[in-house]
């Protein structure tokens, strides 16, 4: 149950556009190769790296030294989106990903994320075990986000195969000027991969240029 969405800034307001549906993550065809953060095998170290973002600076993320990333930049909508990917270790199981656009401050401070996260969320319900969407907010530093997380009901009898995922955790944060979509997809309800996964998101930040 993995969605990926093109996104468009129209009146001061994010909308919609379009949408393709697939049962593997969005980004797991991505050309780029990935790269080992660290050959370390302690989990428990982490890593500050930064992402360039055209137009607006490098952002900063902090994950697990462990973690292996893949950044590519794509246009969606005439705007360029910058997709990452995070993967932790060998684990085939659990992904992260994000995708950051620079749509100005102006938009980005209008931008009621809980709303339009909520219409987001009403599209998974058909193929959620939930029957409602339940909204948590996502706040650090620098970001202001929320976000939800939905069960497909079509492994609640069976396992997933390889490259489909049982949970889905979808989000959007406000950065600066940037607007972050975030999934972590995963086959366990809980655990230590979502929750760092989460964090890097809330500590995110953003170094302008100069």
């Amino acid at each position: 149950m993995m969605q990926t969405f093109w996104l468009t800034v129209l009146m001061g307001s994010m909308v919609v556009v379009g949408v393709q549906a697939d049962n593997a993550p969005a980004l797991a065809a991505a050309s780029d190769k990935p790269n080992s953060a660290s050959s370390s095998n302690d989990s428990n170290e982490t890593l500050r790296k930064g992402f360039p973002i055209k137009g607006a600076g490098t952002l900063q993320l902090s994950y697990p030294k462990s973690w292996s990333d893949s950044m590519r930049e794509v246009r969606q909508s005439n705007r360029p989106v910058t997709m990452i990917k995070l993967s932790p270790g060998n684990e085939q199981d659990f992904a992260v990903m994000l995708e950051v656009a620079q749509v100005g401050e102006d938009k980005t401070r209008n931008l009621d994320v809980k709303a339009f996260l909520t219409q987001v969320g009403k599209m998974e319900l058909p193929h959620a075990v939930e029957k409602s969407i339940d909204i948590q907010e996502l706040n650090g530093p620098e970001v202001n986000g929320a976000y939800f997380t939905v069960t497909d009901k079509k492994f609640t009898a069976g396992m997933p195969q390889p490259g489909e995922y049982k949970y889905l955790t979808q989000g959007y944060a406000k950065l600066k000027g940037l607007v972050i979509t975030f999934r972590v997809v995963s086959n366990r309800p809980e655990g230590a991969g979502k929750a760092t996964a989460l964090d890097m998101v809330r500590s995110a930040r953003l170094l302008t240029d100069l």
